[in-house]
């Protein structure tokens, strides 16, 4: 797709000179993390994959393992929010689902205990078949093991941070100065944890391994005094510091171009246009080939007039979000090309979250039961669960407008047995979403 020699981008350049390559950020820092995980040894990864997977296909397991769950932890409650929750259902981890490696360590973290005791059980059925019993004996040995509990409690944290900086990346619609500085941020604390101010490593026993992960380390050794239990710690260590170095390492060759146009969009915020001493240059301004030499000129203007007496912001107050301020800067004639200019730049998406629920939009709409359907009808569902969705209202609070009304033909829907005029009704109706 975007390689150097006869990809798609390639001929996409050739064609159009001017075109931006913007790389999801999303699917950059899925990526991220999921090398990063990598690192630690593999059993880790076959217990992320392969307990969710155990439950997924198996209503009796599931209730086999609630009703476990409830008579290791008698006091808790379904209904209430405790530090440990029935993880039922297990999610399961997917490619295209950012959010949900996370969730699933954290679940198999929190209730290892549990798991355990339900392994050694399902180990000892005889209901089940000797692959599914083998299967449950390697999932009891890889949970006996407490190093791979100090793995999980290292790498729980960290996946959840990167998932939590990723979802502010889904957002249909968001704040380029906010991403950008949160981005930064999260790079920044990343690299403090394993590198020196002057860029050199920290030592082992410097490093910010994060401090549940190095109460468990002690508590491990005081359970086992031994010089096999140091060695065993220490080379958890060395993993861990291997999955921050690779961390680090993906978010350097994979967000920098990332970071650069938003850093640029962001100096399209109001707190930097309307700041003497924040604005920044013309030439810091995103995308050469939208700069004219009129749009140049207002930018140097536009910070000299005083726009909290302008109206509407002398009785709404300056907004903060950039798109706001310019959507209404664009109706001042004075600096109206600017605003066109700044308005096309901020529609630059930062992610294709967007896209990716369209598709499965898309997909959970046209199933096999349904598979007559045509291009028009798929259209039109699309729109209008998209608009429902942009607008946050259910179908129960949309009010058709008179125009939809007069489309809607009674006696075309319940009398007629052309298929055409159907057809046409479906097109009407949909040039009015």
């Amino acid at each position: 797709m975007v390689g150097r020699d006869s990809s798609v981008w390639t001929r996409l350049k050739a064609a159009a000179p001017d075109c931006v390559q913007f790389k999801c950020i999303c699917h950059s820092l899925s990526l991220c993390i999921q090398h990063a995980v990598g690192k630690l040894p593999s059993n880790i990864g076959f217990l992320i994959s392969e307990i969710p997977h155990w439950f997924s296909h198996s209503e009796i397991r599931r209730e086999a393992y609630k009703h476990l769950f409830k008579a290791m932890n008698p006091s808790n409650d379904e209904c209430t929010v405790t530090d440990k929750t029935t993880p039922l259902p297990f999610l399961k981890p997917s490619v295209t689902r950012w959010l949900v490696r996370g969730k699933v360590m954290y679940n198999i973290l929190v209730n290892w205990d549990e798991l355990l005791v339900y392994f050694t059980v399902a180990e000892q059925s005889k209901s089940m078949r000797i692959d599914a019993r083998c299967k449950a004996r390697l999932l009891k040995e890889i949970l006996l093991d407490k190093v791979n509990h100090l793995y999980f409690s290292f790498a729980t944290p960290i996946v959840q941070e990167f998932e939590k900086v990723n979802a502010l990346f889904l957002q249909t619609s968001a704040n380029p100065h906010e991403l950008s500085s949160e981005l930064i941020r999260h790079h920044q604390s990343l690299l403090n944890r394993l590198y020196l101010p002057n860029g050199s490593m920290k030592s082992l026993g410097g490093i910010d391994f994060g401090l549940k992960f190095l109460r468990d380390c002690t508590d491990h050794f005081e359970k086992y005094r031994s010089s096999t239990a140091h060695h065993g710690i220490q080379c958890v260590k060395e993993r861990c510091q291997d999955m921050l170095r690779e961390a680090v390492d993906q978010i350097g060759a994979r967000l920098p171009s990332a970071h650069g146009t938003l850093k640029n969009l962001s100096k399209l915020s109001p707190k930097y246009v309307l700041s003497q001493i924040l604005i920044a240059s013309f030439a810091e301004l995103p995308f050469d080939n939208m700069k004219y030499s009129q749009i140049e000129e207002q930018y140097r203007k536009i910070v000299y007039v005083d726009w909290r007496v302008e109206p509407p912001f002398n009785t709404e107050g300056l907004p903060v979000d950039a798109e706001k301020f310019w959507f209404v800067i664009l109706h001042h004639s004075s600096f109206k090309d600017l605003a066109a200019y700044a308005l096309n730049c901020l529609i630059t998406p930062i992610s294709n979250a967007a896209v990716e629920r369209m598709f499965s939009l898309v997909t959970a709409r046209k199933t096999k039961p349904r598979n007559r359907m045509q291009v028009p009808m798929l259209d039109s569902i699309a729109r209008i669960r998209s608009e429902l969705i942009f607008s946050k209202i259910c179908c129960k609070d949309f009010v058709p407008s008179p125009a939809m009304l007069r489309c809607f033909k009674w006696n075309t829907v319940h009398c007629s047995d052309d298929q055409s005029s159907g057809s046409d009704n479906v097109d009407d109706f949909q040039s009015f979403l």
